[in-house]
């Protein structure tokens, strides 16, 4: 990504003008695609490609690996929820969405053989970390089916994709609009990693850029309200408000996260340093404040992939470059105009300008 970035420089400056929205998604969907099956994708290519270990079957194929996953990704809830038959009426869109989604399920067969075929002691995706806990379960009623397995590696790519490259995607055009966020930002970076690249060991210490993750999910949650059911048969009590067993119930995360009483006036402020006490991460006074990942035992199990996945992209950013808003003209609140669309993001296209430190 980088390497795209450095050859995009505008004539006569040193500023590379970048479609962030655009790249942070692309990035997102290497990571997954990377950690969750174990392919490499090419960066703004369509070459096809290999997981790591064999090449898949390209007489079996008419869309490259990375083609069938935009495919998916873009249209999943078409292809959920449509009834099937709809994909085979000579409608070349719809016929499109049913190419991509076969080719993507017969790619997640052929990863999932190879996992099963050669199961790892150091397993290095999410496929192979299900396939050798399946082979190490003596219940069988436990073991994951094929199709089990395929749902869940479903989940991991639609709920750790778009919202990660959401996040990331808020969190440097927020940081293009508050420059002295963004020298603190690359301040801590400097401090603490001394000019070295970050290492799993090291996101610990990071706890500014830490900060910024969750005032930009404070700000801009990814998901705007949680789904609860109140069970059994008695009625509940909500501080004062008794609601009925059985009640649909959908927590406001932008309420919650807007909230004066809990937040202060300066609510509608960029303040990572609300997250900070004494220089450590805290959540002692804010924790029922803040729900970016729900809470309880149906907390996202994602928190921490995107945690890291964010942190390790802020943190090499920052050493590498500075960026601001590419047109100075435009407002900050054009630039953060946001919408719900199944996640919340941004309405235009955020073009920010980096040069090289």
């Amino acid at each position: 990504m980088f390497a795209s970035w450095d050859k995009s420089n505008q004539a006569g400056t040193e500023e590379h003008i970048i479609n962030v929205g655009v790249d942070m998604m692309e990035l997102a969907l290497s990571v997954i695609s990377s950690a969750g099956f174990g392919v490499d994708i090419p960066w703004h290519s369509e070459d096809q490609n290999s997981a790591r270990g064999f090449s898949f079957r390209t007489d079996k194929h008419t869309l490259s690996f990375k083609q069938s996953l935009e495919v998916i990704t873009k249209n999943v809830f078409l292809w959920s929820f449509l009834p099937k038959f709809l994909f085979s009426l000579p409608i070349k869109f719809l016929r499109s969405v049913k190419i991509g989604a076969e080719e993507f399920g017969e790619y997640l067969d052929e990863i999932a053989d190879l996992a099963e075929s050669n199961i790892l002691e150091h397993p290095t995706n999410l496929i192979e970390l299900l396939v050798k806990a399946g082979s190490e379960d003596s219940n069988t009623s436990a073991k994951l089916s094929r199709s089990e397995l395929k749902g869940n590696m479903y989940i991991f790519l639609f709920a750790g994709h778009e919202t990660t490259a959401n996040t990331l995607t808020f969190a440097l055009a927020l940081l293009a609009l508050n420059p002295e966020k963004q020298k603190k930002l690359f301040d801590e970076i400097q401090r603490e990693l001394n000019g070295n690249k970050p290492t799993y060991n090291d996101l610990s210490k990071l706890k500014y850029t830490l900060a910024i993750m969750n005032e930009t999910l404070r700000m801009f949650p990814a998901v705007n309200n949680i789904p609860k059911v109140t069970t059994g048969s008695e009625w509940t009590d909500i501080d004062g408000t008794v609601v009925p067993p059985k009640t649909h119930v959908r927590i406001s995360v932008i309420g919650m996260h807007y909230n004066p009483n809990i937040w202060g006036s300066t609510v509608n402020e960029f303040k990572p340093e609300r997250f900070l006490e004494d220089g450590d991460l805290q959540f002692s006074t804010n924790k029922l404040g803040f729900a970016a990942f729900s809470e309880g035992p149906r907390a996202c199990v994602g928190k921490k992939f995107s945690q890291i996945e964010f942190v390790t992209l802020l943190a090499l950013v920052s050493q590498k470059y500075t960026w601001r808003v590419a047109d100075e003209k435009l407002t900050k609140e054009y630039v953060l105009d946001a919408t719900i669309n199944l996640a919340l993001k941004l309405v235009n296209p955020v073009q920010l300008a980096f040069t090289a430190r």
